[in-house]
């Protein structure tokens, strides 16, 4: 079925074009089947007086206002840069993830002050083979949506889709549960409803909160994801033009609308319509195999490898006479008319970062005590 829809209602364009048509499928498909689920159970919920039931079916009507959500957030993040938003508005999809998590936090503050009453106030659930039908067909659906979004949100790499997809899981999880309870109060005579509905809203409360808080990190700014800066990485390295490169930057404007930043050293000797056709030729290159905007930032490194090597030998004079325990590897030089600018690498790690940092503001000073017109610029790579 899934690979019927995709076939069907996915078209072959452009990245963005194929993650909105993928939200819009999910949204839709979620909105029919919740509405289903939500008719399904709040009839025979109220029939049986199954407090766990109906606020399963209450849980599948939030749900289909997730849905709702997902389709205005697939739709909004699409939408092409402008004036006020240079870089477009991908992170609608991550407001859309929050907004969904806060309905989900809701529904299960909700489902726990009611779960706690009917453990107070424990009521029989009437039994019909008609309830037991309605949870075997919602946890045979909701068990298919589940992997149904999962699918999608891995095809995109999508955080909303993700989100609904542990939604529906956690459905499933509760379905489990509240057949579990109902057969050991027809057995035995326990009054579980209550407590069953209770699990119901603790997992809702955990996924949840997981989904926000994973949201949150990313519109606070967190960590780039490794994979992409690895394959940037991967091509800026394998540039032979290049003598080094540094300082790259990655950042996440909403999913398939990231840019980056980078430094590149490139040989003085060359001329400005050399470098220029360089570095035109290594933002293209990333733009059509990783589909990220880069700029690059040239770093003309001298090719004079004496005027280095001196350097580098004043350098070590001054950790030796001060008994600086720093060790710089990688040096580069960058001469101009007013400064000389020395590039080089240090090695640093969780247990040493604040100690090595002010190792190397120390070795900056007495640099240029002992020669104003040098710039020590020191980079610090993860050991």
């Amino acid at each position: 079925m899934a690979s019927f829809l995709l076939r069907k209602f996915i078209k072959q364009s452009n990245s963005k074009e194929i993650r909105e048509q993928m939200g819009v499928l999910s949204g839709t498909v979620g909105i029919f089947l919740n509405l289903f689920l939500f008719g399904l159970k709040i009839t025979i919920g109220l029939l049986s007086q199954s407090m766990a039931l109906i606020s399963d079916a209450f849980n599948n009507f939030t749900d289909m206002g997730s849905s709702i959500i997902n389709i205005l957030g697939s739709k909004l993040s699409n939408k092409p840069a402008d004036k006020k938003h240079p870089y477009g508005h991908g992170r609608f999809e991550y407001v859309s993830t929050l907004i969904v998590s806060a309905i989900i936090l809701y529904v299960g503050i909700q489902l726990f002050m009611s779960s706690i009453d009917k453990i107070i106030h424990p009521k029989e659930i009437i039994f019909s083979s008609w309830l037991i039908i309605i949870l075997i067909v919602s946890l045979v659906v909701k068990l298919w949506m589940y992997f149904f979004n999962l699918e999608l949100s891995e095809k995109i790499n999508s955080g909303l889709l993700k989100t609904i997809a542990l939604d529906s899981l956690s459905d499933c999880l509760a379905t489990i549960g509240l057949i579990v309870a109902i057969a050991i109060e027809q057995i035995f005579g326990l009054y579980l409803d209550g407590y069953a509905s209770l699990i119901i809203s603790i997992l809702i409360l955990i996924t949840g909160y997981q989904s926000g808080v994973e949201v949150i990190s990313v519109l606070l700014g967190q960590r780039p994801n490794l994979e992409i800066k690895d394959k940037i990485e991967e091509l800026v390295a394998n540039d032979l033009r290049l003598l080094g490169y540094h300082d790259l930057q990655v950042h996440d404007y909403g999913p398939s609308r990231v840019h980056a930043n980078v430094d590149v050293e490139l040989d003085d000797s060359l001329d400005l319509t050399q470098a220029h056709a360089i570095i035109d030729d290594l933002e293209m290159t990333i733009s059509q195999q990783l589909e990220i905007n880069l700029s690059v930032h040239i770093d003309p490194i001298s090719s004079n490898n004496q005027l280095t090597e001196t350097i580098k030998n004043q350098i070590d004079k001054l950790v030796q006479l001060n008994d600086l325990s720093i060790s710089l590897i990688n040096f580069r030089c960058i001469t101009g008319n007013l400064r000389t600018t020395i590039m080089a690498d240090v090695l640093v790690n969780d247990s040493n970062r604040e100690q090595t940092k002010a190792v190397v503001s120390q070795l900056k000073n007495e640099l240029v005590k002992s020669n104003p017109t040098y710039l020590l610029d020191v980079q610090f790579i993860e050991n």
